[in-house]
């Protein structure tokens, strides 16, 4: 008899290569990643919005949870917003435009940014620089200012709005393939 709660001997974990802004690529086993652990740390107590393209939904969602754990954010919670209406709900609320008491706060994890319209990209656009004035002024709010995670980027070669968008993202730029020719 066998066990079915069990994965099956030939089962191996995906295999990713990763690059982070351009580095050169490392290999990295999903779900954990934990070849490159300390590069995700980093990345996760800098506050700075993060643009993870490549790879499918659950691998890029796995990524994106890890760097809320790891950040200064970890108590507070992830929202995954996987439609622009998730996504207008968290910044119509005014958590970067006004003073509420309690914005949503935490990690916001979008997707299909692609989709959105063009005022509520423009809205998001002002989300992602009121807060890199925040973050230059030497301000660290991460427990009213959320962190803002794209998981599909827009495209380089989209309108204009897009591409300011991208541009606004790419602070960290994290970028996973199914391709694992890379170096050690």
């Amino acid at each position: 008899m066998t066990n079915q709660n069990t994965l099956p001997k030939t089962y191996e974990k995906p295999q990713l290569s990763i690059q982070v802004n351009g580095a050169p690529p490392r290999r990295a086993q999903a779900p954990d990643f934990s070849e490159i652990e300390q590069t995700l740390r980093g990345i996760a107590l800098a506050d700075s919005p993060v643009l993870i393209e490549g790879a499918d939904d659950q691998t890029r969602e796995n990524v994106a949870q890890l760097l809320h754990l790891y950040g200064r954010r970890a108590e507070l919670p992830m929202h995954l917003c996987n439609s622009v209406e998730d996504a207008m709900e968290l910044l119509n609320t005014g958590a970067f435009i006004s003073s509420n008491d309690e914005p949503p706060s935490g990690t916001w994890v979008l997707r299909d940014v692609t989709q959105w319209s063009l005022e509520s990209l423009e809205a998001l656009n002002r989300a992602i620089q009121q807060l890199h004035v925040t973050r230059v002024r030497g301000q660290f709010l991460h427990k009213t200012l959320p962190r803002i995670v794209v998981l599909d980027p827009p495209p380089e070669d989209g309108n204009e709005m897009l591409a300011a968008l991208r541009r606004n993202l790419s602070f960290f730029h994290i970028c996973l393939n199914d391709d694992v020719e890379v170096s050690p």
